[in-house]
């Protein structure tokens, strides 16, 4: 039925009920009633109908067109004109409207109803459109506004006005993640009318299990939306509901950084109904924008802080160079001190400062000072400036650098401790860093540089304390001959301390000096390549002419973007350098010299490597086990089919004479069936889904006891190698685990070896660290056992070694492997929180290592003989339940040929009854696991009530976590797996019954107990 709301303008009143009536006989709902046109915009403004109705002749000051047009104008609500008129003034006059129908009187139902439907659906689909068009403004806004703004402070404000202010939305928050409360923390919003926001409407942390709350969309990684919010589930906790702040649709679009979700566009509408699928569309598009520009914003912050690296790098560099230069010139002390201060000031973007020695009194002595920058001093007494200020050791921030021995800064000078004010003129100061210099540890002066715009950081002290050695360097060549030789010496000293291969030479590329980080690298003294040009150091001369020389004439800096060439040490070996260079200047600018550097990225390229192949190794993991969860599945039906194979062919052949000519028939059929089991048993143990019954073991009597086995495995052309070790720990493992990890790996050893060949299985104990855990992923610290297995036969590959333990993948030939073996060996070694590795290289063999936990607990005890006695038949009453039928009835028919006395229930819920109605008692429960309604574990509990002595009897094609935990059976459970023979079942029977027990302490049926409880 249609429900839209309807609003009836008409001045007759009898006219109106019976519009009303006919109306209400559609279908539709009348929501009021207005006989003038003021009256008519009053509760068009208060009711929001879908559709007004509207007569053109009105009582009253308003006519209907007039109310028509305020209605379209302010509510965007259609309008169909109701009329006795069609003059044409008054039709030409209702056109300018904008009406959506115009219907004269009297009508027919038939044409009412057409109209409206037809205004309806225009109206739908012109807000539609209309919507549709502001989110196509928005997205083409959004777009403007990640090119404009370069912060997220900017950027999210801006996109939340945006959304309001042209996407037809009433209000739009973004929440971010925080990570430390767990909870949604809104960042930016924007609403009409300029309406704040109340915080904690919006913040939902940590975040609760309920999905009606802020995060919903974040943790999903999906949108969100809300079409009714007084019934749906919405973005907001249930007390803070959008209905209750005057919003009818919500709707929450996440975005990421740097490839995480961390956020979300989050929007509330008055409206009901706005979040249709291409309005959900172009919005997850505006999430998509956000993301790009988050990212775009970081990538060019981060670009930012490189280049600005960069710039410091080069700035040090070039300071360097220019204090060098001016140093190895004829200049004055006065200008060499201008240069070092100009240099200082350049990489630590100061506004001023001076650099003072201390004399013999222990006085700081100015040697220059900045200019332009302090032509703002207005100190008067020259006196007094050139020894600025006096006493400086002892007190003052100044006097705290010659102190210490150390740089330090301040961004607020007068709130330093230190702080003991300025002379009279001296500039205000409003951040400072002061640098010591120093000559053999001591401190010989200091360089002090104030007011770098935006204050200083440990950056722009680290560049400052960079080039002073430089500095300290200059002045002292500059007093005498003696300190010339000392500064040379502390210059060559810093050459020589850098831990890159340097190289200094000529404008021909011939070598004038090299440090000791080149001789060690290259492997060449000094005097073997002084005077030689440097294309002997590089793999490709042509290479070095057309990247390295190309760069270092043209006066590129190769700082900008070291180069990785391929270079040759004196002994012929090649490795991957880093190389970077620059020109030496002189003061005229004049090119003098080039200083190379080297780094050999060897290791970085290894650790590089490294991370590809465990990165590879991670997809390959990740593969074998979706493969793996694949096979346990498949198995579990395979097995229930096998099971009804083997079972009617036991029964078969029990009716068959030996000599019937069916019985070689069926005892193939048998063999079949047996071969499918075991393949099966093979996917389970890849899968880790296989049955264990866990034993603590000595792995070296292990071996020993399958060896004679193993050698007539492997055939009498192998040489079988048993290396046990001494002292072996103990390991707890299912034993035909071990057997069936050890008849695989020989087997493909065997297959391996062509000819004569050799076959060595060792044992040992290892322990492994942190250190060797982290360079190997799979690894966990621990103590180990160790069985290895080697053979000297053809080997494998990379590629092969990569698909070594993936199910069905082998290299031998059709029909002579299935392609399980090592698949296998791998499930039972992970099912077992073990690890295991293989190396191989082509024509030298193969080696596995199995890594198994140490066991630190108790020895189990021995089993009794009485445990391994034959089962027998009984005459007990057994409920077995199985929903697939065939098993049902293979099962049944089992057991009432053994004489038991069976009942049978498809389903946990027909079992229940069975229970609750038998009147007798039940012995047995033997229950498949896995079944709908309910799992075997939870059926037994069940039947408990009825029965409390009732023994259980899990079966299943594999075994569940609903009765194990990772493939292993708790104590006590009884278990048997699909498929299983006639004998196997009475076997297990009678242990479940405990029977056996009986046997060997003399119980009687009624004293049965024992059993571990279902918890």
């Amino acid at each position: 039925m249609n429900s839209s709301r309807i609003l009836v303008v008409e001045d007759e009143a009898i006219v109106a009920m019976e519009i009303e009536e006919r109306l209400t006989g559609m279908g539709y709902q009348v929501v009021g009633t207005a006989s003038r046109g003021e009256h008519a915009l009053e509760l068009t403004r208060n009711l929001r109908p879908d559709l007004v109705l509207m007569d053109i002749r009105l009582q009253g000051d308003v006519d209907g067109i007039a109310a028509a047009e305020e209605i379209l104008r302010q509510f965007r609500i259609p309008v169909i004109f109701l009329t006795a008129y069609s003059e044409e003034a008054t039709l030409e006059r209702a056109k300018l409207a904008e009406p959506y129908g115009y219907i004269l009187k009297p009508f027919d139902d038939r044409e009412l109803k057409s109209a409206i439907e037809i205004a309806l659906y225009k109206h739908q689909a012109e807000e539609e459109i209309r919507c549709l068009n502001r989110l196509f403004d928005v997205l083409s806004q959004v777009n403007q506004s990640i090119i404009r703004f370069n912060t997220r402070e900017e950027l999210l404000p801006n996109i939340c006005r945006l959304v309001v202010e042209r996407g037809a939305i009433d209000m739009a928050w973004i929440g971010w993640f925080d990570e430390d409360s767990a909870g949604i923390k809104p960042v930016a919003y924007f609403r009409k009318h300029n309406q704040g926001l109340d915080e904690d409407a919006l913040f939902a942390g940590p975040w609760p299990e309920d999905p009606a709350d802020a995060g919903r969309s974040i943790r999903a990684g999906e949108p969100f939306v809300c079409n009714e919010c007084s019934r749906d589930i919405c973005i907001f906790p249930a007390e803070k509901r959008p209905a209750t702040m005057g919003f009818r649709s919500c709707g929450s679009f996440p975005f990421t950084f740097q490839g995480r979700v961390s956020g979300a566009l989050n929007l509330c509408v008055a409206e009901s109904g706005f979040f249709r699928a291409r309005e959900i569309e172009l919005l997850e598009e505006v999430a998509m924008d956000i993301s790009f520009a988050l990212d775009k914003i970081e990538g060019d912050i981060q670009r930012e802080q490189a280049e600005a690296r960069v710039r410091r790098q080069n700035a040090i560099l070039g300071g360097i160079n220019k204090i060098l230069l001016e140093a190895l010139g004829s200049r004055t002390e006065k200008s060499l001190g201008q240069i070092c201060l100009s240099a200082a000031e350049e990489v630590t973007g100061s506004k001023f400062g001076f650099i003072a020695e201390i004399d013999a009194r222990g006085k700081l002595c100015n040697i220059a000072m900045s200019d332009p920058g302090w032509d703002l001093c207005k100190i008067t007494d020259q006196a007094a400036l050139q020894k600025l200020p006096s006493g400086m050791k002892t007190h003052g921030i100044y006097g705290r650098v010659v102190k210490d021995g150390r740089g330090f800064f301040t961004n607020d000078p007068e709130s330093h401790p230190d702080w003991v004010g300025l002379p009279p003129g001296h500039p205000p100061l409003h951040a400072f860093l002061g640098v010591p210099l120093m000559c053999d540890d001591e401190v010989v002066g200091l360089i002090a540089l104030g007011n770098r715009e935006g204050g200083y950081s440990t950056q722009e002290m680290e560049a400052l304390e960079s080039i002073t050695p430089a500095m300290a360097e200059a002045f002292l060549r500059r007093r005498t001959e003696e300190a010339l030789a000392l500064s040379r010496a502390e210059f060559e000293a810093m050459f020589n301390s850098i831990s890159d291969a340097s190289i200094f030479m000529d404008t021909r590329h011939r070598i004038v000096a090299v440090n000791p980080a080149f001789c060690s690298m290259f492997g060449y003294e000094s005097d073997q390549v002084r005077g030689r040009s440097t294309e002997f150091l590089y793999s490709d001369g042509d290479d070095y002419k057309e990247q390295v020389r190309k760069r270092f004439d043209s006066g590129s800096v190769m700082g900008l973007s070291p180069l990785e060439l391929t270079c040759v040490r004196g002994d012929g070996t090649k490795f991957p350098s880093e190389t970077l260079g620059l020109q030496v200047r002189d003061a005229k600018g004049n090119v003098i010299g080039l200083l190379e550097t080297h780094r050999d990225i060897t290791e970085r390229k290894r650790v590089e490597e490294e991370k590809e192949r465990l990165e590879t190794q991670l997809v390959q993991t990740q593969k074998i086990e979706a493969v793996g969860r694949l096979a346990g599945g498949v198995a579990h039906d395979f097995n229930n089919m096998l099971g009804v194979i083997l079972g009617h062919t036991e029964l078969a052949q029990s009716e068959t004479e030996p000599d019937d000519p069916r019985y070689p028939h069926l005892q193939e059929i048998q063999k079949a069936a047996h071969r499918s089991a075991n393949l099966t048993r093979q996917l389970l143990a890849f899968a880790r889904k296989q049955t264990v019954t866990l034993k603590v073991l000595d792995l070296n009597e292990t071996v020993e006891g399958m060896l004679k086995m193993l050698r007539r495995l492997i055939g009498e052309h192998i040489n079988l190698h048993w290396r046990p070790g001494a002292h072996i720990w103990r390991i707890k493992v299912d034993p035909s685990q071990v057997d069936q990890v050890l008849a695989n790996l020989c087997v493909n050893a065997r297959d391996s070896i062509t000819g004569i060949g050799k076959l060595t299985i060792e044992t040992g104990n290892v322990a492994f660290d942190e250190a060797h855990c982290a360079e190997h992923s799979d690894f966990v610290p621990g103590e180990y056992v160790l069985l290895a297995v080697s053979d000297d036969g053809c080997g494998m590959d990379k590629e092969t070694l990569n698909k070594v333990f993936e199910p069905f993948f082998t290299t031998k030939g059709v029909g002579k492997g299935t392609g399980l073996g090592l698949a296998t060996v791998y499930g039972i070694v992970k099912q077992n929180n073990g690890f295991i590795t293989v190396y191989s290289e082509p024509g030298m063999g193969t080696t596995f290592r199995i890594y198994l936990p140490r066991y630190r607990g108790k020895t189990d005890q021995p089993q009794t003989e009485n445990s391994l006695e034959p089962a027998r038949s009984g005459r007990e009453t057994v409920l077995l339940v199985e929903d697939e039928p065939a098993i049902l009835d293979m099962t049944s028919m089992m057991l009432k040929r053994q004489g038991y006395t069976v009942l049978t229930a498809c389903t946990p819920g027909e079992a229940i009854r069975l229970a609750e109605e038998h009147t007798g008692e039940i012995h047995l429960l033997m229950t498949d696991v896995i079944m709908p309604e309910m799992n075997g574990r939870e059926l037994a509990k069940c039947i408990l009530s009825f029965h409390p002595k009732v023994r259980r009897l899990f079966m299943s094609g594999y075994t569940a976590n609903v009765i194990a935990h990772h493939g292993v059976l708790d104590a006590g459970v009884n278990f048997i797996q699909k498929p299983f023979s006639s004998r196997d079942l009475a076997a297990k029977i009678r242990e479940a019954l405990g029977l056996d027990d009986e046997r060997a302490s003399g119980e009687t049926d009624s004293a049965r107990g024992g059993e571990k409880p279902l918890s």
